[in-house]
């Protein structure tokens, strides 16, 4: 088990070696562009129709949480071509995906983190992790004043809108790709390989300095009388063959003495494979 020092060293080396083509660029929501619940966020987010219609379907009481005005949580919705993306990299793997309702209600669930509200300006240079309703881990850091989400310990997603307030929660809007929990991240690989789409989940490449920024805030307790018990339900077992082991890319000319830093990193936390 990876100590919390080692997680936090890889997430930081995966930012490390992350290219530039992770970053999207992202707004700051006012408050002119609140919404009155996350559930109904689609009328002035059209880009979330079909995260919103997923957790109708698959987790209707991940919804009725985030829409009690009593909940306090941080909610990373994926738009809509997130969706699409993931959908379209699992090929012929993607009716098992869509048909396992256990792995999309965990899926689900670990796109928010209950009892404390996250805003982008809370994330610096440091690894801020949070514990998600699926029960595994999620983890946040910015470069450049871009935030990203980091899962799997092994990618990372941009924020494309953040801090729009939604009820009693704050919502961040993610795109590029769903986030996965840990726990399945092998399968859906594995899935990927199957496919020849592994490149689906944005990769590692090029060094990044995270810059320095204000430390998070205190947490925020959940009110009494709300539960956040998470989904309980077991990881999805693996259908498809593991993922074949991934190539290391290749470090570029002149950053040798980064690459070698960004791998002592990696060692210390366990010598999980970057791609």
């Amino acid at each position: 088990m990876l100590s919390q020092v080692a997680r936090r060293c890889l997430t930081l080396a995966l930012l490390c070696c992350s290219g530039s083509s992770l970053v999207s660029g992202y707004t700051i929501a006012t408050a002119a562009d609140a919404v009155q619940t996350p559930m109904t966020a689609d009328k002035q987010y059209p880009q979330l129709s079909r995260e919103i219609s997923s957790t109708r379907l698959f987790a209707p009481e991940l919804g009725q949480y985030v829409d009690n005005p009593q909940t306090t949580c941080t909610i990373f919705a994926p738009d809509n071509k997130a969706i699409t993306t993931t959908m379209d990299s699992l090929g012929q793997y993607v009716g098992l995906f869509i048909q396992n309702k256990t792995l999309q209600e965990q899926l689900l669930n670990y796109h928010v983190v209950p009892n404390r509200k996250i805003t982008a300006q809370q994330l610096g240079s440091s690894v801020l992790e949070a514990d998600t309703r699926a029960n595994e881990t999620v983890a946040f850091v910015q470069h450049n004043g871009q935030p990203y989400v980091s899962f799997g310990r092994k990618y990372v997603v941009p924020i494309k809108v953040a801090n729009i307030q939604a009820g009693g929660c704050i919502m961040h809007i993610i795109t590029n790709t769903v986030l996965a929990p840990p726990s399945v991240v092998a399968m859906i690989e594995g899935w990927l390989a199957q496919a020849g789409n592994l490149t689906a989940l944005q990769a590692p490449q090029q060094l990044w300095l995270p810059a320095s920024a204000p430390q998070p805030g205190p947490v925020e307790d959940q009110p009494e009388g709300i539960k956040s018990a998470a989904a309980t339900s077991p990881a999805a077992e693996p259908t498809a063959a593991p993922a074949p082991a991934a190539a290391t890319s290749g470090a570029a000319a002149g950053k040798k003495g980064s690459g070698v830093a960004a791998a002592v990193c990696l060692a210390a936390a366990g010598a999980w494979v970057l791609f």
